[in-house]
């Protein structure tokens, strides 16, 4: 389940879609937030098992505009660069008092916007 307070509109995740008239019956696609979402999903009352994180991978890193160097991943904004290290435990955004861990797509979305005020999106 992801929390509301998370997400910024145009934050991607996975959304359940569901219909009886589709083979697959259900299955998830990848969808950006819209404001709708975020006020659906910030109802005291609601638990809503449609939306998920997306794991943060190499492959997501690469779709969103990082480079990797050798487990190395980084993102260039004018001189400034994002680097984005893994290791055995996952993903670790990289700065001057250590690291700290990024699980979810949305997560390095909302870093790269606080940082460099820039979308991340799929390039």
């Amino acid at each position: 389940m992801i929390n509301a307070k998370e997400l910024r509109i145009g934050n991607l995740v996975e959304y359940k879609i569901t219909d009886k008239f589709d083979d697959r019956k259900e299955w998830w696609e990848v969808s950006e937030i819209d404001a709708d979402d975020i006020h659906w999903l910030s109802k005291v009352d609601t638990k809503d098992d449609d939306f998920r994180p997306i794991k943060l991978t190499d492959e997501w890193l690469i779709k969103l505009g990082f480079e990797n160097t050798s487990n190395v991943f980084y993102y260039r904004y004018g001189f400034y660069s994002i680097f984005i290290t893994k290791d055995n435990n996952g993903f670790h955004f990289q700065h001057e008092d250590g690291f700290t861990p990024i699980k979810n797509v949305h997560e390095l979305q909302n870093l790269v916007y606080f940082l460099c005020y820039e979308e991340l999106t799929v390039a």
